[in-house]
């Protein structure tokens, strides 16, 4: 499907393969690529299926070529009891007999106004249920000692412009830097678990707030563009029960136009004293959480 000038929108129609599939689960999704969109809206969809359904035969109909983590969760949430059928992301595919389960989040894109309830959903309740199911799956351990966790946002926008700076800040005070693209799943689930303090500029990778244990302190980095992404990791936080607060800084006005929400920015280093005097507990260092 392609924009033109009108305007118009032109599809194309893609190959057809010549098989027919006899029976599947649909589990793809637009965006299913990325870590969040992924875990917030394509397995709660599954979730509640494999919750209500009675058959256990059917097949999972998935695009081939994505991240291994991602099939991995499918494992957790189904006990590995489903086959998974990879089909070509550049096909038509027909199915004799296609189950759809519905949708169960709403997260439109949306660049000409802030997220709000008209077009940003995220089930709290069946996030909940899905995230003990994982965690069951996971078999977690207990033991090992608490983390204090900076999260690396490795993508080509929406960049922490002076993420050197910022990084090099949190290890002075004893956090650990890492990447948990470069982590299994059931590693990123295992060191969120242990986490007593988080913080990371927002992208995907902050979708592991939902592992975290009830209480843990969580603190966002964004620009100060007015279109912030707040709905996603406040609805993220009830359901872990985390404590979460947003530290805003300068955009570096590198985007303009319908997606300038995904500007650059940088964050001052003296605005990031108030995560290390919220160590403590929450209720000894009130923090404002959208400063």
């Amino acid at each position: 499907m392609e924009l033109s000038d009108g305007p118009q929108l032109r599809f194309k129609n893609p190959p057809l393969s010549p098989d027919i599939i006899p029976a599947g689960i649909h589990l793809t999704g637009e965006h299913e690529a990325n870590y969040f969109h992924w875990v917030c809206e394509v397995l709660p969809r599954l979730h509640l299926h494999e919750k209500m359904a009675s058959e256990t035969d059917f097949p999972l109909l998935v695009s081939a070529g994505l991240n291994k983590n991602l099939y991995d969760f499918i494992d957790l949430v189904c006990s590995g009891k489903r086959e998974l059928k990879y089909l070509d992301p550049g096909m038509c595919h027909r199915v004799a007999h296609l189950v759809y389960p519905s949708d169960t989040s709403r997260i439109l894109d949306v660049y000409d106004r802030a997220p709000s309830t008209e077009s940003t959903y995220l089930p709290v309740p069946l996030l909940k249920d899905m995230v003990a199911t994982i965690k069951n799956s996971a078999a977690l351990r207990e033991e090992g000692s608490r983390k204090r966790i900076f999260v690396r946002r490795c993508s080509g926008y929406r960049k922490l412009l002076n993420d050197v700076e910022v990084e090099a800040f949190f290890v002075g005070h004893g956090f650990e830097p890492l990447d948990p693209g470069e982590l299994s799943v059931r590693d990123q689930i295992a060191l969120f678990s242990k986490a007593d303090v988080i913080v990371g500029p927002s992208g995907a990778a902050l979708t592991n707030i939902l592992w975290c244990r009830s209480g843990t302190k969580v603190f966002v980095l964004h620009s100060d563009h007015p279109f912030k992404k707040y709905p996603y990791w406040d609805a993220l936080a009830r359901v872990a029960g985390a404590d979460i607060a947003y530290i805003s800084g300068p955009r570096a006005h590198a985007v303009e136009g319908v997606f300038e929400v995904h500007d650059d920015f940088t964050i001052r280093l003296d605005d990031l004293n108030i995560v290390i005097e919220s160590s403590r507990p929450f209720s000894e260092s009130p923090v404002n959480p959208h400063i």
